[in-house]
């Protein structure tokens, strides 16, 4: 009776499904990467596969100028609203995050948005010029922050890749250590009748 006991109490084990501890990503942002936010919204809201911890960093850059946002809201568990800062110029901006994932792994990433004031109705000839001009300036500053963002997310493709390559191999591994327990504890108890 012993052995059938010690043998359902294995076959327990092994049926208990295994949580499997995945990082946690970005599931969406409001607004979508790469579109407009408005000096009248200026909320981007971020939308987590899981529940992540306190923010870290979350900060917005625009033209080599890095500022860090300080109005966050956590609620729920999963989400994050940042209001960014007032002083924002139109033209592109790069949204940096880095928060903890429910797993404790640190996840970082940017999006790039584009920014907009609300209409003033009070612009002159002068500023139009200057406007162009800060237009060209930021399409070239454009290309090149896309280009070190690809690459950044390359990289963190690259990383969760090997990531999963690395712990792909750890529940098959435990499993088959679980059944040769369950076996040899069979079989010993089986030998002890």
């Amino acid at each position: 009776m012993k052995v059938y006991i010690n043998f359902l109490a294995v076959i327990v084990l092994l049926l208990i499904p295994v949580q499997v501890f995945a990082h946690t990503h970005l599931e969406s942002s409001d607004p979508a990467t790469d579109e407009v936010v408005s000096s009248d919204n200026p909320i981007i809201t971020l939308t987590f596969d899981s529940p992540v911890q306190e923010p870290n960093t979350i900060s917005v850059s625009q033209n080599n100028e890095e500022i860090t946002i300080t109005e966050i809201n956590h609620s729920p568990e999963n989400v994050i609203e940042a209001t960014l800062p007032t002083d924002l110029e139109d033209g592109e901006i790069v949204l940096f995050y880095s928060i903890i994932g429910e797993d404790g792994h640190v996840i970082e990433d940017s999006l790039v948005f584009t920014y907009e004031k609300a209409d003033d109705n009070s612009s002159s000839t002068d500023e139009t010029q200057s406007s162009e001009e800060e237009s060209i300036e930021a399409e070239e500053d454009e290309v090149e922050e896309n280009n070190i963002v690809e690459e950044t997310e390359q990289a963190s493709i690259e990383e969760t890749e090997i990531t999963n390559e690395q712990n792909g191999w750890l529940l098959p591994a435990i499993a088959v250590i679980l059944i040769g327990i369950a076996i040899s504890v069979f079989l010993i108890n089986r030998k002890k009748k």
